[in-house]
């Protein structure tokens, strides 16, 4: 099992919030494309 340090913990949990709205601004972005590739069609 890997072990984690104290002190790196608390930076990985500083990063978290920014690296979260990272990838939830990637997704919105890749289903925005796929939408608009999509516009006029039905399904």
């Amino acid at each position: 099992m890997i072990t984690i340090s104290e002190r790196d913990w608390k930076i990985i949990r500083d990063l978290k919030p920014e690296l979260l709205n990272l990838a939830c601004e990637q997704i919105f972005h890749r289903i925005e494309k796929l939408s608009a590739g999509r516009a006029g069609q039905q399904h």
